[in-house]
Parts: structure tokens; sequence; C-alpha cells
């Protein structure tokens, strides 16, 4: 019986790092997520920067409304 190697395997089923299966997740997250977004002033949870890994808030005070301090 031959098998295919494990990194085919992974790219078939899209849970390789940029898969299919990781999309889906950081998808998920940020619709998870985007409620709990301040949005009382500005529009922090309407600027951001989503890739197939990552989340990104790119408004300047989105660390200190995350911390809980004023900018």
């Amino acid at each position: 019986m031959e098998l295919k190697p494990i990194s085919k395997i992974k790219l078939d089923l899209g849970i390789n790092l940029n898969g299919r299966a990781q999309k889906f997740f950081t998808e998920t997250c940020y619709s998870h997520m985007d409620k709990y977004v301040p949005r009382s002033t500005g529009n922090l949870g309407d600027i951001t920067t989503r890739t197939t890994r990552t989340i990104t808030y790119e408004m300047p005070y989105a660390h200190y409304q995350y911390i809980g301090k004023l900018y």
C-alpha cells in the first residue's frame, strides 16, 4: 500500500498553512469577535485588514480601547 506524502494530504484537505480550513477558522473568529468591538464612537469595527491568518483593527485607538484607556 502506498500512501501520499503528508504535505499532499494536508493540501487536499485544505489544512495547510493558508488553506481553506485556516481561512474558515479566521472568518469564523472574525464573525464571533465583531459583536464585541466597541462602536460608540468611530468606526473601529469597519476598518479591518483580514488575511487568511490574521485580523487587524486599523484604527490608532484600537489598542487603547482593548486595554481600557483613553487615546
